[in-house]
């Protein structure tokens, strides 16, 4: 699976519908909670498809999140990845759900990187 979300995170950095659509379930629910928005797959996938810019992305880290008695199947990953381009810079926390090799629901918080504020220097 975790190859599953680096695969992911290239399409999205790469503005791939077709491999966005691969790995996103119909039905999946997709949560960014800084801006409090809800995306449908559709809406997501236009979302990163039209966001300004090219952009380049590394995968930083991808960890299990074990689920005791999960009868359902679902499966639990959080990845920490970085994403840029000439302009800004971005790291992304993203907990992943899936179920039979879709992703049933994403959650993202994004950060902005930047410079030590001088308070804090």
């Amino acid at each position: 699976m975790k190859d599953n979300i680096v695969e992911f995170w290239q399409a999205v950095c790469g503005k791939d519908r077709k491999g966005m659509e691969k790995y996103l379930s119909p039905r999946v629910e997709i949560f960014w909670p800084n801006t409090k928005e809800t995306f449908s797959r559709e809406q997501f996938i236009h979302v990163n498809c039209d966001y300004p810019g090219d952009w380049e992305g590394k995968v930083l880290r991808v960890e299990s999140v074990d689920t005791e008695n999960d009868s359902a199947g679902i499966k639990r990953y959080v990845s920490v990845s970085r994403v840029w381009n000439d302009e800004a810079s971005f790291h992304a926390v993203s907990f992943f759900e899936f179920l039979g090799g879709k992703i049933i629901r994403l959650e993202e918080f994004w950060g902005d990187d930047g410079e030590v504020p001088e308070w804090r220097k």
